[in-house]
This record gives C-alpha cells, structure tokens and sequence, in this order.
C-alpha cells in the first residue's frame, strides 16, 4: 500500500532538494543583513571613516543590474548610508562584495570597479531621465569591501 504524501510533506521535501551550495553565499547575506556586523566589517577595515557614518540609518538597497549583454547581474549587497563630509551629510553606498571561491580571483579588482561602475551608470540615468543638469551631478562615493572566505593567503587585492 503506497502512502499519500499531503502538502506540508511535499513542501518538506521541497525544502530538502534545495542544493547545500549556496548556503555559504546565503549565510554570509544574512549575516550582513544585520547593521551591527556591517558596522564591525566596516570599523575593522576602516577605523577612521567611524565618526563620519551613520550607521543607525544604514538601508539595504537594490543589487540588480542588467548588463550590456542583457544579463541580470545581481551584486551581493550594496548599503546606502549617511556619511558626513566637511561641506554636510551624502549618502556613502557601501558595497559588499562576498566572495566564495576556494582559490584567489585575479581579476577582482577589476570585477569590484565593474560592479561600482554599473552604480554610477544607474545613478547617471536617473539624472538624465529626472532631466537634472550635469552641473548638479555628483555620484555618490562608494566604500567596496571584498568579503573574502577561500582558503589561500596574500590577496594581492
């Protein structure tokens, strides 16, 4: 006698299949999804940026782009949050990059200047759509952070 399986079961099941994989890529985002720990990343890589930001009003935003091929690349996490400057208060984005690959990437500086050129575009066409003025342009500074979690050592990065 074969035995019916009903949803919740079903949806257990489902849960199951998932691949273990990206749970490392999975884990480190929920991880950073708490400001405190971006806050630690940030003020163990760069103490002297700590009275200048505000990280009470740290905001998560979009990570998506699509590329010139027409290909969504999706960033692994992009911050905006307020930073004070000697002329007022910008929005810095702080951009995490988590790399999970057992061997260095040697073209990951090129990769992070990808990624902060495709914010910059996204800003650009804004101004142009929104018909700002490029007198008023000014893109916003962006802090990258790779989150390296491989193996080997010395990242000539």
């Amino acid at each position: 006698m074969s035995k019916t399986i009903d949803s919740q079961e079903q949806e257990i099941l489902r849960f199951l299949d998932i691949p273990i994989e990206p749970f490392h890529d999975r884990s480190t985002r929920w991880l950073f999804e708490d400001r405190e720990y971006v806050r630690a990343l940030v003020e163990f890589l760069a103490s002297e940026l700590m009275t200048r930001i505000d990280f009470s009003r740290l905001l998560l935003i979009n990570t998506g782009f699509i590329s010139d091929t027409l290909r969504e690349q999706v960033a692994d996490m992009v911050f905006s949050v307020p930073f004070q400057t000697e002329t007022g208060t910008d929005e810095l984005l702080i951009y995490i990059l988590v790399e999970h690959q057992s061997s260095d990437d040697p073209i990951m500086s090129y990769r992070m200047l990808s990624y902060m050129m495709q914010i910059w575009d996204a800003q650009r066409k804004r101004w142009e759509a929104d018909k700002v003025p490029k007198s008023r342009w000014r893109f916003q500074p962006i802090l990258p952070i790779v989150y390296y979690t491989g193996k080997s050592r010395g990242c000539p990065h």
